[in-house]
């Protein structure tokens, strides 16, 4: 996980901070992102309530696949609706003997300030795709 990437979790964490497991009961969110039918990747996305009580964070895999966390390593979201953003996550820190990561193929219109990206989170195991377009 890059500088950028474990800032944004801690940042997300907070509203978390005092759930234990005796904390909302949370709803396994999964899925993948592509763009133009390729995974996109170099990317993180973030789940943000409607009424800003709860958020979540997720590194992409290389095959754009991502499970949401929440604070303390908490699978999954309260049900309810989110704001989506899918931000580019450009030069990492690389470990010795790693490539670099490949440049983001996400369009910054699907950023943090210009996305338009809405989920409903269920009370089962939910699974949100986001079939996104370049153009």
């Amino acid at each position: 996980m890059n500088l950028v990437s474990a800032l944004v979790a801690f940042s997300l964490a907070i509203p978390f901070a005092g759930c234990g497991p005796s904390g909302p009961k949370l709803y396994k969110v999964t899925g993948k992102v592509t763009i133009d039918g390729k995974p996109a990747r170099s990317a993180m996305i973030i789940f943000n309530s409607a009424d800003g009580a709860d958020s979540a964070a997720a590194d992409l895999s290389d095959e754009g696949e991502f499970e949401m966390m929440t604070g303390g390593a908490r699978s999954g979201l309260v049900p309810g609706r989110y704001s989506v953003q899918i931000i580019r996550v450009e030069g990492g820190s690389v470990e010795e003997g790693e490539e670099e990561a490949p440049p983001s193929n996400v369009p910054a219109k699907y950023g943090e300030e210009t996305s338009d990206l809405t989920a409903d989170v269920k009370e089962e195991d939910n699974i949100i795709n986001f079939p996104l377009v370049s153009s």
